[in-house]
């Protein structure tokens, strides 16, 4: 853990694992596959200690690094997300959709928000291959593997909401769904019980 990044192992202080990357990977998961309707959720502290930088200290941890949630979405379909810290290998994401006529696989090294993703495809049987972007899909494709090209495009969605009247981008009301969410899984995961979402 770099120095700077302290404040998120204290849970009391709320900018932790859960509220933070959580919060972006299950937005981006919730906008694609649907909302939950409910959901129950197990998580936990499994270091307790972490590195400081190289500096050799050991600070203390009590965010939780280890967030499992399942639940229903609209239309019925079964969502079950895991999401850990501190791994030592393997995707930084993987999505995994399996529908009736076919399977969609989205993974990536690191944060789908941060950087590039990788789609695969396939309808019906076989392997799933890689699809490309259709046409005119990426408004700025000379930024492509960078840190700021999906902020790029975040920022020209609400230019163009103020400038066009439009509701691509997401608003308040969208964050305090959002929020809800995470905060059903922090009280489903105190109780033991699958809280309800409402609208």
């Amino acid at each position: 853990m770099s120095p700077n990044m302290l404040y998120t192992l204290d849970r009391k202080l709320g900018a932790t694992m859960l509220t933070i990357a959580f919060g972006h990977a299950v937005d981006l998961v919730s906008m694609v596959v649907g909302e939950l309707q409910e959901v129950v959720a197990t998580t936990a502290t499994r270091r307790r200690q972490v590195p400081l930088g190289r500096t050799g200290q050991v600070v203390p941890m009590t965010a939780e690094d280890q967030i499992a949630i399942s639940g229903t979405v609209e239309g019925g379909a079964i969502l079950s997300v895991h999401h850990r810290g501190g791994a030592a290998s393997g995707a930084g994401f993987s999505l995994i959709i399996d529908g009736t006529e076919g399977r969609l696989e989205i993974t990536a090294a690191e944060f789908p928000h941060i950087g590039p993703v990788t789609v695969r495809g396939t309808r019906g049987g076989g392997r799933p291959t890689k699809l490309t972007l259709p046409s005119g899909y990426d408004a700025h494709p000379g930024l492509a593997g960078t840190a700021i090209h999906t902020l790029v495009h975040a920022y020209a969605a609400i230019r163009d909401d103020l400038v066009h009247g439009t509701a691509v981008a997401p608003d308040f009301t969208h964050a305090v769904k959002r929020h809800r969410l995470l905060d059903a899984i922090v009280r489903s995961a105190a109780t033991g019980q699958r809280k309800a979402l409402h609208p």
